[in-house]
């Protein structure tokens, strides 16, 4: 914080004064982005814009949709949120988008960058740390609670741990309800003294028990995704939030984002898990049957999110210093994305034999990524895209 100018500080002060703040965090592919997508609603950020390439986003109520970037040294330029991917290239410190969104009205939302080099996370993060009341850090079930997030993790403040919240992503990759008590007993136990409540959540299962209103069609299928213990551990901390926030002095926001800024003190429990407790009757159709509407296309977005992914990995010099962990880091890369993504058998056995490219000690992590590259965008541009 000491290096940080006194104008972008007053910027960050202001904001934080005004709302009850908490970030989503994790590892890259931790499952934050559809995390996030429950939280809102539906997607809201671009889906082709991996989280590598964009800047800490903070999401705020108002009435009207904005979009600002603030710059290192305190300048606000107000952009134009379908503009947003272009905005996210162009070394902003942080974006600010204020958007017309129900859970917006009671809490801001900070949405971190997953980064694969836990010391580049803990650089980019580590300027958050004040402006936080809480966070929702995110781990996938499967592989939960790393050493890499611990030290992500333990490097933020100490006074974000008593309220923030340790949630288990893809919980329904554990298919036994034993297998899934066992990792929350060990991440209670490993991680104790670090987070107020651990609570597993299968986001993708939580968002298909809904309609496009938001309405629950499915409850088998919401109680199975154990969303209603995440949203009542999420409006707990936020109550707690918004009590340190009425002790904070509102300072006042700077002149470009006063439009349609609604004042939030007063601020109610979150409505997510309210809404959620009154489902709307079953539809007569089954929600796994509401599938994305042209499969190829949505294919072809994922590979090429993954695509993206792989090159920033090549880019990030660190992680290919060692052989054993370029091996991990891809390795996890691959699986957090199966895991994340809603793919056919048949495209999973494809994509898995090219993560699987000969890795032998003559050839260098950069080729391995050079030739993994040209093997993604071909299947993203051939037939491939069109299993079934």
């Amino acid at each position: 914080m000491s290096g940080m100018p006194e104008k972008t500080k007053a910027v960050l002060d202001a904001w934080y004064s005004q709302n009850p703040t908490f970030a989503l965090m994790g590892e890259f592919s931790a499952g934050k982005s559809t995390l996030l997508n429950l939280l809102l609603g539906g997607a809201v950020l671009p889906t082709q814009v991996t989280a590598t390439n964009m800047p800490v986003i903070w999401l705020t109520y108002a009435e009207k949709a904005g979009g600002f970037g603030l710059s290192h040294d305190g300048e606000l330029t107000e952009f134009d949120i379908k503009d947003l991917g272009a905005e996210g290239k162009k070394g902003h410190l942080l974006l600010r988008l204020a958007l017309p969104i129900e859970v917006l009205k009671y809490t801001d939302i900070i949405d971190t960058p997953g980064i694969s080099d836990p010391r580049l996370a803990i650089g980019a993060l580590n300027f958050l740390g004040p402006y936080l009341d809480f966070a929702v850090w995110c781990s996938a079930a499967n592989q939960a609670w790393r050493q890499t997030e611990k030290a992500m993790w333990t490097s933020l403040p100490a006074s974000l741990r008593p309220n923030s919240i340790l949630a288990l992503t893809r919980s329904d990759t554990l298919k036994k309800a034993a297998d899934l008590k066992k990792v929350v007993g060990r991440c209670e136990k490993e991680a104790g003294e670090l987070f107020r409540e651990f609570t597993p959540i299968a986001t993708v299962a939580a968002l298909s028990a809904k309609d496009e209103s938001g309405e629950i069609i499915d409850q088998n299928a919401w109680d199975a995704s154990h969303a209603a213990a995440f949203f009542e551990a999420l409006d707990t901390s936020i109550a707690l939030a918004q009590e340190s926030c009425e002790k904070r002095d509102t300072i006042a926001l700077t002149e470009p984002e006063k439009v349609a800024k609604a004042p939030a003190k007063k601020a109610a429990p979150s409505p997510r898990r309210k809404a959620a407790a009154k489902p709307a009757a079953p539809k007569a159709k089954a929600p796994a049957k509401t599938k994305p509407r042209t499969k190829a296309k949505t294919v072809k977005s994922n590979v090429s999110s993954l695509l993206t992914a792989v090159s920033d990995l090549r880019e990030t010099k660190g992680a290919l210093s060692s052989k054993d962990q370029f091996s991990d880091t891809l390795n996890h890369l691959f699986t957090t994305f199966l895991g994340d993504t809603d793919l056919s058998e048949a495209h999973q056995k494809v994509l898995h034999q090219m993560m699987s490219l000969e890795r032998s000690n003559d050839v260098s992590p950069e080729q391995v990524l050079v030739q993994l590259e040209k093997e993604l965008d071909d299947f993203a541009d051939t037939a491939w895209c069109k299993l079934d």
